[in-house]
């Protein structure tokens, strides 16, 4: 898992995000969860004035690969 901070001033609207940047998002729990490329599963939520990630890859041809680091 990893956390990345929130700068100050800054709302983290992660389910809105995430929407825009995989196409799709579910809610489980507190936690958001997608599927893109060769992300089998991209688990997100927001805990204070941090984000926290965690994914599950897979294997896949280089252009799906490409894509899913861009949209990360």
């Amino acid at each position: 898992m990893r956390e990345y901070p929130i700068k100050k001033g800054h709302e983290a609207n992660l389910q809105q995000i995430m929407k825009e940047c995989f196409g799709n998002v579910d809610e489980e729990n507190v936690d958001f969860v997608s599927v893109f490329g060769a992300l089998k599963k991209i688990t997100a939520y927001v805990d204070d004035e941090k984000v926290f990630v965690e994914t599950e890859m897979k294997k896949t041809d280089d252009e799906t690969s490409s894509k899913t680091i861009n949209a990360y």
